[in-house]
C-alpha cells in the first residue's frame, strides 16, 4: 500500500485503499471491518503497482493501475467497475492520480495529459507536453475555476513544465518551464500555485506562482547558507503560511506571500509524507513516528511535537 493514497468516502462509511497484490479494498470507518476487495490486475499476468491512488467523486472512485484509469461505482457490497480508460505508455513514467470537477476526470501519463467524460470515461480532449519525454505522475492536478493545473517532470533533465488549461477545452493559458528536478506535489491557495520539488538526492524546496499567469513569485532552497533538502510532500497551506516536511527531517513553516521561513522544527528523522491540516494543529508522519503541532493561530513551539 502507498503512503498517503487511501481516500474516505464519508456518505458510505468507507476507508478504500490500494495494495500491490491488484486489489482495490474497503473497510468500514468505524470498525475496520474488510467489506471487499476488489481486483483490478492480476498479479498472475502482470506485476500489479497501484500507485495512482484513489480519488473520490460523486459516488465514484477513480483509481490508476499500471496499465488503466478503472472508474468504479461504490458500495457498500458490490462495487463494480464501470469503465476503464488506457494510461498509455508506462515504461518512462508514472500515472497522476486523477482530479474530478464538473463532470470531468483529469489524469496525465508519460507525454499526456486527458480530460474524460465521468459517466463514460470518453475523452473529452487531450494534450500531449510541448517537451518529449515527460510525465504527469508525481504531481496531482488542481482544478480551480475552470482552470487545470498540472506539473510533467522528466528524471535526470532539470526541467519542469507546469500548464494552466482550460478545463473545458484543454486551450492554453499559459506555461512555464521551470528549472527544477521533480515537482512532487502541489497546492492551490491565496491566488497561487505552491509547487515542492526535489533536485538530486539531497536538495530540494518550494516554488510559488501566480494562477493568473504562471510568474513565479518566490523561490524556497535554502535557510540562510544551507540548502534545504528534497521536499517530497505536498505542503499545506493556511492561515497565511506554507508548512513543508523534509527528507532532511526538518519541518519548515513559510510565509505564503513571500516564502519568507518563519520557523522551523529538526525531527532527526527523514520525512516523505504531505502535511495534514485540521482544528488549527499540523500533522505530520515520518518512518517510525507522527507527529502533531500547533495550534497555528499563535507562534508555533516545538515543544507542541509529540
Amino acid at each position: 500500500m502507498h503512503d498517503g493514497l487511501v481516500a474516505v468516502d464519508v456518505a458510505r462509511s468507507l476507508v478504500i485503499y490500494p495494495a500491490h497484490d491488484g486489489y482495490l479494498r474497503a473497510l468500514d470507518t468505524a470498525t475496520g471491518q474488510l467489506l471487499w476487495a476488489l481486483q483490478l490486475c492480476d498479479t498472475h499476468l502482470e506485476q500489479c503497482d497501484l500507485e495512482g491512488g484513489v480519488t473520490l467523486g460523486n459516488g465514484r472512485a477513480y483509481h490508476v493501475s499500471n496499465d488503466w484509469l478503472h472508474a468504479i461505482v461504490l458500495d457498500r457490497t458490490h462495487p463494480f467497475e464501470t469503465w476503464r480508460f488506457p494510461r498509455g505508455e508506462i515504461a518512462h513514467g508514472v500515472a497522476t492520480k486523477p482530479a474530478v470537477s464538473g463532470g470531468t476526470v483529469f489524469f496525465g501519463g508519460f507525454n499526456w495529459f486527458w480530460a474524460l467524460d465521468e459517466l463514460t470515461g470518453a475523452v473529452i480532449w487531450w494534450s500531449r507536453t510541448s517537451l518529449s519525454n515527460f510525465t504527469y505522475g508525481f504531481d496531482i492536478p488542481h482544478v480551480s475555476n475552470n482552470v487545470v493545473y498540472a506539473s510533467a517532470s522528466r528524471s535526470g533533465y532539470m526541467k519542469t513544465i507546469v500548464t494552466a488549461r482550460d478545463a473545458s477545452t484543454g486551450a492554453t493559458f499559459w506555461e512555464q518551464t521551470l528549472p527544477l528536478g521533480f515537482a512532487v506535489k502541489s497546492s492551490t491557495s491565496y491566488g497561487k500555485l505552491f509547487l515542492s520539488y526535489v533536485e538530486g538526492p539531497d536538495q530540494g524546496g518550494v516554488v510559488a506562482l501566480d494562477l493568473a499567469t504562471g510568474r513565479q513569485l518566490w523561490k524556497f532552497d535554502h535557510v540562510g547558507t544551507t540548502r534545504v533538502g528534497p521536499i517530497n510532500g505536498g505542503p499545506a497551506v493556511v492561515d497565511n503560511k506554507v508548512i513543508v516536511a523534509g527528507s532532511d527531517g526538518n519541518v519548515y513553516m513559510l510565509s505564503q506571500a513571500t516564502g519568507r521561513p518563519l520557523w522551523s522544527f529538526a525531527t532527526g528523522e527523514s520525512m516523505h509524507s504531505a502535511v495534514a491540516v485540521a482544528d488549527g494543529r499540523f500533522f505530520i508522519g515520518a518512518y517510525k513516528t507522527f507527529r502533531a503541532f500547533g495550534p497555528l493561530s499563535r507562534q508555533v513551539d516545538a515543544s507542541c511535537a509529540l
